[in-house]
């Protein structure tokens, strides 16, 4: 679509904009519409997408400190009491 300008710890950097239809079957998750291309392989990361905030909105993402283990699911967020 266009080519916007990011930033992130390495640097600022221009990158391609794409239009998309993306999903997660098994979490029932999907977004439609722009998304920003990366750089993930050019910097040294193995995996070949990174999921942001916006699309991770309607999700639970449970991150186990001392495991170092990821649960995202679509589940409802159950919080500890107050």
């Amino acid at each position: 679509m266009d080519i916007r300008s990011y930033g992130s710890g390495a640097g600022a950097y221009g990158t391609p904009g794409y239009l998309s239809n993306s999903t997660v079957p098994d979490l029932n998750l999907g977004k439609h519409g722009r998304f920003g291309g990366t750089r993930l392989s050019e910097s040294g990361y193995h995996f070949g997408v990174l999921l942001g905030r916006d699309f991770l909105l309607s999700a639970q993402l449970v991150h186990d400190g001392r495991t170092g283990s990821v649960v995202v699911s679509d589940d409802t967020p159950m919080y500890p009491p107050i």
